[in-house]
């Protein structure tokens, strides 16, 4: 979760930034990507928390309790916008896009990890826990973040996501289940 959370969303949204504007010089979509990236909620949220916890800042009791209760209610307010997204799904809307995401999600980067352990471990950087090593894969077996789909309706993603989302939520139960046997 750390990694996803300070590497891999924050390259999604300068990736998506750059998507959006492709026309602008090297300069322009640095200061544009820049720009966002500060004001973006999600990359101050992260910036704060780091502090927070670098600084040992002790919050007042109302403060943390009130951020205990949003941190409680965002996976049901996450969900009840993927519901309302996925309940304008068609059976039509799964694409050749669609199963690409899903292909890459559950398969291909399992597969990459565990391709990646191995590398590591020819090259004299093995990791010795195999529990560990199970746990990466499998990790990296599970459906997308629920996040994705929030994060893809700002980029014009309404269809896409939730989607490809609903897909690997399903075929999650049954690859995760063969990943399990196999490892």
């Amino acid at each position: 979760m750390i990694v996803e959370n300070l590497i891999i969303i924050p390259l999604i949204l300068i990736m998506t930034e750059k998507a959006t504007a492709p026309h602008l010089n090297a300069l322009s979509l640095s200061k544009l990507i820049l720009n966002r990236l500060a004001t973006n909620p999600i990359i101050l949220s992260m910036v704060m928390v780091i502090l927070v916890t670098i600084l040992k800042v002790q919050l007042p009791l109302f403060l943390n309790n009130g951020i205990n209760v949003i941190s409680q209610s965002s996976v049901a307010v996450s969900l009840f916008i993927i519901g309302g997204t996925i309940a304008k799904i068609s059976i039509t809307s799964v694409n050749k896009n669609v199963i690409i995401v899903v292909t890459g999600k559950l398969f291909l980067l399992p597969a990459a990890v565990w391709t990646g352990l191995n590398i590591m471990e020819m090259i004299g950087y093995p990791i010795d826990n195999p529990d560990l090593q199970k746990a990466a894969i499998i990790m990296a077996a599970t459906p997308a973040m629920s996040i994705y789909t929030v994060l893809a309706l700002k980029y014009d993603q309404e269809n896409l996501a939730p989607t490809s989302m609903l897909l690997m939520t399903i075929l999650s139960f049954f690859s995760l289940s063969a990943l399990l046997y196999l490892i």
